[in-house]
């Protein structure tokens, strides 16, 4: 019996990598040739061979550029054809010039239409798979871009509809959510098409007490869940407008929700995580998540919301509950995780742009320097990008007034100071600060946005142990 196994990886734009494990022993005619979609097959040139009695490996060249966007195959003489894996390419230095893009991402209503884009530079096909009026679904093909983006106007009144977008990537087909999606239906099933201008509150309600300067502000920190599941007179537990709640008490008289808060007499409030995280607990109040594993950088989470079934209900909510903090003169600060994710193969970056958007450590093994997941390639151009739009929608969406960044050690100097830039342009009282411990090897010291390079992060706060240690003891002691 023949036994075999064919690898086919692109090693440069022009380079394939090809691995032919056999018991079958090859002729010495072989010939090589890579298919294109439907096209002629072109041969290729052997660059170099080498073998031993089990498998060959051959460096092949192409007379050009390798095609990004299309169905590329290797035919071998006496064997299958097999796919071209282009994921390598993702670590090409020419790949952030190639595919910079700087256009639109997301869904974008009208009444009459609308449009969709994503950004998939490796992908052969993308498909929008877009909900019809009977909830049934359409499938429909999108068009290519030259900087990897795939885009479609679809017409007709589509608010409230349902999406997903079918990636096809060297063979594997995945069918995923939008990453730019600001709504989603419960548990993260899909993405939503919405009419933004109704979504948002844009009242600004802006807070009377002044912020000269960040060393003003007095910070408090809470999750939303906590701050009020376990109080009896809260009739919203665990809610976003729990936490807005007057005029409730515990059972000894103790002011409790919105009162509470006013009794601390602080500025800011720093909400643990409320951006959608990994959990099926929209609907179950039982589950238990402190939001740590993000799987959107737009989208808010539903299980904090009273109606987490209407996609839309939860972002009124926070809304709401941020104005009312303002009318209080209590600033809010969103704690923000985009530094890592819980399980890189499971998000939907990874499965639209495969190998792109994490570290890897020198083995090619994905990063988790973190500890607790998979490191964010911060510093790659559509990584960077990604946060930097998330960044500016969730000032102008929902009026916060500063953000307190998980791990920021993780991420680079360069994208916690464009951040910086964007919340100071919105809100100049905006307030920007994280966690500056130095983690990891993947990213060099001097580009880490830890604390040892404050001077280069000169408008940025810090998390400072040292203090802490020095008033209370060091936290971890042999």
């Amino acid at each position: 019996m023949i036994t075999y196994f064919i690898s086919a990886k692109l090693v440069s734009l022009r380079k394939i990598s090809l691995a032919i494990f056999s018991t079958l022993k090859l002729d010495k005619n072989s010939s090589f040739c890579i298919c294109i979609d439907q096209e002629e097959p072109v041969p290729l040139k052997v660059n170099r061979h080498t073998s031993d009695p089990s498998n060959d490996v051959f460096e092949l060249e192409m007379p050009f550029d390798f095609p990004f966007g299309r169905q590329c195959y290797i035919n071998v003489s006496n064997f299958n054809s097999v796919i071209i894996d282009n994921t390598n390419a993702t670590h090409f230095p020419e790949f952030d010039l190639m595919f910079n893009y700087h256009g639109k991402l997301g869904s974008f209503y009208t009444k009459k239409s609308t449009e969709f884009f994503v950004w998939a530079p490796l992908a052969s096909l993308v498909v929008l798979k877009i909900e019809n009026n009977d909830s049934t679904f359409n499938s429909l093909v999108m068009k290519r871009g030259e900087h990897g983006e795939y885009s479609l106007k679809v017409d007709g009144n589509l608010e409230g509809k349902r999406y997903h977008y079918i990636v096809h990537n060297n063979g594997i087909v995945n069918e995923v959510n939008d990453p730019y999606a600001k709504v989603v239906t419960l548990n993260s099933q899909y993405s939503v098409v919405v009419d933004e201008e109704k979504l948002y509150d844009n009242k600004q309600i802006k807070p009377k007490n002044q912020i000269n300067c960040a060393s003003e502000a007095i910070i408090y920190e809470l999750n939303i869940r906590d701050f009020t599941e376990d109080v009896e007179d809260i009739k919203n537990k665990g809610k976003y407008l729990g936490l807005i709640e007057e005029n409730k008490k515990t059972k000894n008289g103790n002011p409790v929700g919105l009162d509470y808060l006013k009794s601390l007499g602080v500025t800011h409030v720093q909400l643990l995580p409320i951006l959608d995280f990994y959990d099926k607990g929209d609907n179950n109040d039982s589950y238990y998540n402190w939001g740590y594993d993000p799987i959107s950088c737009f989208a808010i989470e539903g299980s904090y919301s009273t109606k987490p079934e209407d996609p839309c209900f939860r972002i009124k909510e926070f809304r709401k509950v941020v104005d009312k903090l303002h009318e209080n003169n209590i600033r809010v600060v969103l704690d923000v995780v985009y530094n890592h994710v819980y399980q890189y193969e499971n998000t939907v970056f990874h499965k639209i742009v495969p190998n792109y958007y994490f570290r890897r450590r020198r083995d090619g093994s994905i990063a988790s320097a973190s500890g607790c997941g998979n490191d964010f390639a911060s510093e790659k151009f559509m990584a960077k990008r990604l946060i930097l739009d998330s960044v500016e929608y969730l000032f102008k969406a929902f009026d916060i007034d500063g953000l307190r960044f998980d791990l920021m050690g993780l991420l680079d100097v360069d994208t916690i100071n464009k951040v910086n830039a964007i919340a100071k342009d919105i809100k100049p009282d905006a307030i920007i600060y994280g966690e500056g411990w130095d983690m990891g090897y993947e990213l060099p010291i001097q580009d880490k946005a830890c604390i040892a390079n404050a001077s280069k992060l000169k408008e940025i706060g810090f998390f400072n142990d040292t203090y802490r240690d020095v008033i209370k003891g060091g936290s971890f002691r042999s």
